[in-house]
């Protein structure tokens, strides 16, 4: 049977015809999950991280990272976390035994149980929107925001502005924007304007 749903030639015509109609009135479908990790010891599935659904700028994210997965014959998982720690740290505990051939990840904080995790799964792993802690070395994709943050306080200024207020990000790359605020601000002589969000996004 296996070898007639993997098409090998030498099965028998009558034998395939067989297995076939069989299949056809079983509605069997095969499993792809082992299939694949059988063959080839892979998923060709990959897992990927949604912090906030409701925020638009991760399901844009999601739609691109999934156009290159299937581009390159990969499916994608996703995980919706609703900004928790506890279910990032379930995707990733699921994603192992799943066996993806690996996870793209946005961590809103970097707790210790993450950092411990992260830094012992055998299991290629990539940051998207973070930078990862001192302690683990993990590939990412973010945004410069330090830079970011400094050229647009200088912009504003160029264009004659004075008072330039900032909405701080409670998170990692949020200092960062606030730093090159603050750095611009103090080479331009301006006083800064600091306000806090509540909560993160992006």
């Amino acid at each position: 049977v296996s070898r007639c749903l993997n098409n090998y030639p030498d099965v028998n015509p009558e034998t395939r015809r067989r297995i076939f109609a069989a299949v056809k009135e079983l509605n069997y479908v095969p499993n792809a999950f082992a299939r694949n990790i059988s063959s080839r010891n892979r998923t060709r599935t990959v897992g990927l991280t949604i912090p906030d659904i409701q925020d638009p700028f991760f399901p844009a994210n999601a739609e691109a990272v999934e156009e290159v997965c299937r581009e390159q014959g990969y499916e994608l998982i996703y995980g919706s976390l609703g900004r928790s720690p506890e279910r990032l740290i379930d995707f990733i505990t699921h994603s192992v035994e799943m066996r993806l051939d690996g996870i793209i990840i946005t961590p809103d904080a970097w707790g210790e149980e993450l950092v411990h995790m992260l830094g012992r799964i055998n299991m290629p792993v990539v940051l998207l929107r973070r930078k990862p802690p001192p302690q683990i070395s993990l590939p990412f994709v973010d945004s410069d925001h330090f830079g970011g943050a400094c050229e647009m306080v200088d912009y504003l200024v160029s264009l004659g502005h004075t008072r330039i207020g900032h909405v701080a990000h409670p998170a990692t790359m949020g200092e960062e924007r606030r730093r090159g605020y603050l750095d611009v601000m103090k080479q331009h002589g301006l006083q800064p304007l600091v306000a806090e969000t509540a909560t993160p996004s992006g």
